[in-house]
């Protein structure tokens, strides 16, 4: 299985991170435009949320865009100011 790109191209990126990575996603998050394309999806690794969305067809030519975020490291008590 492979992802591809541009429009329609996310779910594909879905299903891969989902087969290769253990992801999965957020089923209350998934939104799809007037047009079929997703504009919001959000897909869980481990303690990180990917974000991502199709492109539009008069987008540049981009693959799906993806966000990612992952908790904040907490500093240790010696590596924090006084």
């Amino acid at each position: 299985m492979s992802a591809s790109s541009g429009p329609g191209g996310a779910v594909a990126f879905i299903a891969f991170v989902c087969e290769v990575f253990g992801a999965r996603e957020t089923p209350a998050a998934h939104m799809v435009d007037s047009d079929d394309l997703l504009i919001h999806a959000e897909v869980r690794v481990g303690d990180s949320t990917l974000m991502c969305f199709d492109a539009k067809p008069d987008w540049s030519s981009l693959p799906q865009c993806c966000r990612s975020t992952s908790p904040t490291p907490k500093l240790s008590q010696t590596a924090r100011e006084p």
